[in-house]
This record gives C-alpha cells, sequence and structure tokens, in this order.
C-alpha cells in the first residue's frame, strides 16, 4: 500500500466524546467511590456546579447508579448554566451525540462556545470540527484553523492532528507543509496513532521534511504497535520492498494479515504477496501475525 498524495483525516466528531468520556468514567468512578451518590447529590441539590457536573458524569456512565442520559443531560444542564466550563462541554457532547436529548448541533455550538471562550481545549476543537463540517454553524474552515490553534497550543492531541490537516490540505490556510509535520509531531510524540502513520507519510514522501524512509519506517511502526490499521499496510510495504527496513516477505505479510482485518485494507497487496510465498513461509507469517496482534491487545488493555 503506497501512501497516497492526500493523507486522509480521522473521523472529527466520534473522537472527542469517547476520549473525553474515558476520562469521565475514571473521574466518575472515583468520585463514587470517594463520596457516594448520595453525598454527592446533596452538594448538588445545594448548589454546587462540580458536583453536578460530577453527578452527571455518574449518570452518564452508570458509575453508582443506574444509567441514565436524561438525567446525566439535567445534572450537566445545571453546571452549565452556573458557568463550569466541563458542564457546558457536556451538554455541548450530549446535543451533538444524540444523548439523553434530540441530536440539535446548533445547541451543540452554543454550549461548545461558552466552554471554549473559556479556554476549554476539548471545547475549542469540538468547535472548531463543528466549523470544518458546517454541523449547527455555516462551514467556515478559517474559523475552524482558528479554534483548532487555539486547542492545539494547549496540547490538545487531536486538535493538533485535525490542525496539521488542515495545513497539509490548504484548508482555512494557506497550504503549509513544514508546518502540517510540525504539528503531526506534537501530536505523534504525545503517542497518537494517527499522527504517527501521517508523520511516517510525510517523510515517505518528503512533504515538509527531508525525505527519509528509515524514519518512515519507524513512525509507521509506532502506529502500527497500537493497531493502526494504515500504519500496518505501509509498514508491511516497507518490508516488502526494504524501504527503510531490510526486506522480508514474512514480515511484511505478517503486517498485511493485521490490516487485513481492517474493512478499508486493499486485500491485492496481501493476496499478490502470498501468491509466491512457499507454505511454510505463509504458515510463519500466520503466526508472526498473531503473536503482533497479542501484543498490540495486552498494550491496549494495560492503558
Amino acid at each position: 500500500m503506497n501512501p497516497r498524495s492526500s493523507i486522509v483525516a480521522i473521523c472529527i466528531v466520534v473522537f472527542l466524546a469517547s476520549c473525553v468520556l474515558l476520562i469521565a468514567r475514571s473521574r466518575a468512578a472515583k468520585v463514587a467511590e470517594s463520596k457516594g451518590p448520595n453525598a454527592l447529590r446533596a452538594n448538588a441539590n445545594n448548589g454546587d456546579a462540580t458536583a453536578q457536573f460530577n453527578l452527571g458524569l455518574m449518570y452518564q456512565r452508570g458509575d453508582g447508579v443506574p444509567q441514565n442520559y436524561g438525567e446525566a443531560v439535567t445534572w450537566y444542564r445545571k453546571s452549565a448554566e452556573q458557568g463550569n466550563p466541563f458542564g457546558q462541554l457536556y451538554v455541548g457532547i450530549c446535543f451533538a451525540q444524540g444523548w439523553g436529548v434530540v441530536r440539535d448541533y446548533s445547541e451543540a455550538a452554543k454550549w461548545y462556545r461558552r466552554s471554549a471562550e473559556q479556554s476549554n481545549a476539548f471545547a475549542q476543537s469540538a468547535l472548531a470540527v463543528l466549523y470544518e463540517r458546517g454541523d449547527g454553524v455555516p462551514k467556515d474552515y478559517s474559523e475552524a484553523v482558528a479554534w483548532y490553534l487555539k486547542a492545539s497550543e494547549q496540547g490538545e492531541i487531536r486538535a493538533q492532528v485535525n490542525l496539521a490537516h488542515c495545513y497539509e490540505n490548504g484548508k482555512g490556510v494557506d497550504q503549509n507543509y513544514e508546518a502540517a509535520v510540525e504539528w503531526y509531531r506534537r501530536a505523534a510524540t504525545q503517542g497518537d496513532a494517527l499522527a504517527q502513520c501521517n508523520l511516517g507519510v510525510c517523510y515517505a514522501l518528503g512533504r515538509g521534511v527531508a525525505q527519509d524512509e528509515v524514519m518512515a519506517a519507524n513512525w509507521y511502526r509506532k502506529a502500527a504497535d497500537q493497531g493502526d490499521h494504515r500504519a500496518c499496510a505501509y509498514l508491511g510495504t516497507c518490508y516488502e520492498l526494504g524501504k527503510g527496513v531490510a526486506r522480508d516477505e514474512v514480515e511484511a505479510c505478517s503486517y498485511y494479515l493485521l490490516a487485513d482485518r481492517h474493512p478499508q485494507f486493499d486485500h491485492k497487496e496481501l493476496s499478490n504477496l502470498q501468491a509466491r510465498m512457499s507454505p511454510e513461509a505463509k504458515a510463519r507469517a500466520q503466526s508472526r501475525s498473531a503473536e503482533l496482534a497479542r501484543e498490540i491487545n495486552s498494550k491496549k488493555v494495560a492503558h
């Protein structure tokens, strides 16, 4: 699989809710364990905005209380109306996802903006997504870039990836491959697999950075180790052609087999390679691929 001239961006709506809610689940669990839902509810009923937000988290995740999106939205809104930036963010997420309310991107944009104006990086990134897609607000790439930049400067990984994509493709900003590489690198060094893969593509193509097949393979490997199917396919190509790594058809086949688990993978590369491999080599590749899959899964469980 050869890197294309235009790197495909990740779907940029669900990521925000999912990554924030992973944090929320841990936070809500800790709150439930330390205070218990009854004590938290008492504080929330007394108007404590932080308690209201945390109670919403508990209902969102079902931590210590039955899961109830409607109740979650009720408490998020109480918190949000007192100016709590995370309460505002989560009301926005609920409207964007249709959790406990009818999906309404205009309402999502309103609440994201209130939180974003308080410098909440997640909200800034979410608002940028709406401007990039034209959901609930007029499509405006320049406005999207402005909000991505605010969030990126605070270290928000997805904003950094999306900002890099804007620079790479000239969306809302003059095309600038060097700037794209810089923002991909910032996200990649924080461990983001998509950024690592895209940075590898930049090195492979010499886009915004000196062409370097070894560096390309190194970044593909970092992303592949996290299960990124594109990185697995690109690393497979590196091994098949001996680009940046020693040529090794068994290793190439192993990574192609990992990529083959994803529906978007082009099966032609795998089929063509397997057609010229011996049965013994194909068996070794199958075994090696299974070993790689176990290593990837164990890392996911550890995190």
